[in-house]
């Protein structure tokens, strides 16, 4: 297999540091109810949506999530 510098140097600056945020050793501490996916909020993120509309405006929002 080939080694691909760039690719190991960007890793390295934009992700190493922040595994705690995506790597599945890291977040054995936290409760996920086994979803390890974004499923969960994608899908509560689309019912807000429906309710909502594409293009509410302030009051329409407020008065909808209320």
């Amino acid at each position: 297999e080939k080694e691909c510098p760039a690719l190991l140097e960007y890793f390295t600056a934009n992700w190493k540091e922040c595994d705690s945020m995506w790597a599945n050793y890291t977040r054995g501490k936290f409760f996920s109810a086994g979803n390890t996916t974004t499923n969960r909020i994608e899908s509560n993120w689309n019912q807000v949506k429906l309710l909502l509309g594409k293009r509410p405006r302030l009051d329409a929002t407020i008065s909808g999530l209320l």
